[in-house]
């Protein structure tokens, strides 16, 4: 549980430092800019955690990527469906999101958080948890 708190503080860090600069409004132009700022996010990312990355407890972070050109995803198996209640709750995550002025900056451009979770490196999506503008204002 601790070390899934301290990736999601790294990654805030991350998206802190890639998303300084707040585009004016959300058009096709910051689509194509979001879309340069999500990879570029996903390549810094990618570059200091070697994926997969074992969060310990049974989950293992498997991936970030840039899905549809406006969300982030990110990957987790996990090893037993027992661990979903030591997740941060919806709750924990939007505070940590309206704290953090880069990811909150991402969402009123309209770029989505999505978190997968996947049981048993399968195909199984057992939980998913989404994170817009609706969720910030």
């Amino acid at each position: 549980m601790k070390k899934i708190v301290y990736i999601s503080i790294i990654l805030i860090l991350f998206f802190s430092y890639s998303c300084s600069q707040k585009p004016s409004s959300f058009n096709e132009s910051n689509h194509r800019s979001n879309y340069r700022l999500i990879n570029e996010l996903i390549k810094i990312t990618k570059s200091n955690f070697t994926l997969p990355y074992d969060l310990g407890n049974g989950i293992q972070w498997i991936d970030i990527i840039n899905e549809d050109d406006i969300n982030i995803v990110t990957i987790y198996y996990i090893k037993d469906i027992s661990i979903i209640p030591t997740l941060p709750s919806r709750e924990e995550s939007i505070q940590k999101i309206k704290e953090d002025a880069g990811m909150t900056n991402m969402i009123q451009e309209g770029v989505n958080f999505i978190y997968r979770y996947y049981i048993n490196e399968g195909d199984s999506l057992i939980k998913e948890d989404s994170y817009n503008l609706t969720d910030i204002d």
